[in-house]
């Protein structure tokens, strides 16, 4: 996440999350979070030990947590796309064990339709629309009362993500795909 040039001068944030999942997607290996914003700084290492099911929390380089998780656990973004690997359907629930390395939850998910939409590309998508439960989320979601996190991924095999909306207390951000390349098939209708 990066802020732009006119609202760096109010509040500069430069966010990095990077999730690492088995070559079989069926849990999570490593996390990293590195946050920029305004004067916070923050770097966060979770290390996934699946022999003894643990994960450990390292921030600024020092282990600062040690928590029993299950097996097949993923991290936030990774939990992300492991629901690309699944078959979608409307009005359905998906859960998966989920931790940031500082407590283990039960994930949940809805898809909640189909919808078709077109981005301000001109762009056209057959979509599922997801919102995840984000009842267990910290920071801004945690202090909005009516967060919600929206997520439209294309329903072919691909399952990009085409549009990200958020809305929080303090405003809220969208996000659409610009371009992918090296496709196959349109997942245009």
């Amino acid at each position: 996440a990066k802020s732009t040039r006119f609202i760096d001068r109010i509040y500069k944030v430069r966010d990095r999350i990077e999730g690492f999942a088995d070559t079989a997607m069926k849990g999570s290996v490593m996390y990293k979070k590195k946050q920029r914003e305004g004067n916070y700084k923050s770097d966060v290492l979770v290390v996934f030990d699946t022999d003894s099911n643990h994960a450990r929390y390292y921030k600024s380089g020092k282990i600062r947590k040690e928590l029993p998780i299950s097996v097949g656990t993923f991290d936030p973004l990774s939990a992300f796309y492991y629901t690309r690997s699944l078959e979608l359907r409307e009005d359905s629930v998906i859960q998966k064990p989920i931790s940031d390395g500082k407590r283990w939850v039960i994930g949940k998910a809805h898809v909640l339709r189909r919808e078709t939409i077109t981005l301000d590309s001109g762009d056209t998508y057959d979509t599922f629309l997801m919102e995840p439960d984000l009842s267990h989320v910290g920071g801004v979601f945690k202090k909005s009362k009516d967060a919600k996190l929206q997520l439209w991924v294309t329903a072919d095999q691909h399952r990009l993500l085409v549009r990200i909306r958020s809305a929080v207390v303090i405003g809220s951000f969208t996000g659409e795909l610009v371009s992918a390349k090296g496709l196959k098939t349109a997942s245009a209708p």
